[in-house]
């Protein structure tokens, strides 16, 4: 496995998309930070942050049929999942 030794190094979304995607799978369910879910169509769109980018799994069945995976550094790409986060319950408070 490429990244034994990833507490030493950043990863960039550059190195990680020279992974087998057996390796980003493993990589992201073992060190990335789960962030949210949405579904678009008959795809499930789920999104995780690994170091200083995000990672987007796309599944057409869900955990077992990925469609693609897609890195990204902007924050532009965050939007539908964060048009899904309800802030009603902070601001009753």
């Amino acid at each position: 496995m490429m990244y034994i030794f990833r507490e030493n190094i950043d990863m960039k979304p550059f190195d990680f998309s020279l992974l087998s995607q057996h390796d980003q799978m493993d990589l992201i369910y073992t060190t990335g930070v789960y962030l949210g879910k949405y579904k678009f169509g008959r795809v499930v769109k789920v999104l995780y942050q690994l170091d200083y980018f995000y990672i987007e799994i796309a599944y057409r069945k869900y955990r077992s049929h990925i469609e693609s995976v897609r890195c990204f550094e902007s924050t532009e790409p965050l939007d539908p999942y964060l048009e899904r986060i309800s802030i009603e319950e902070l601001i009753s408070c």
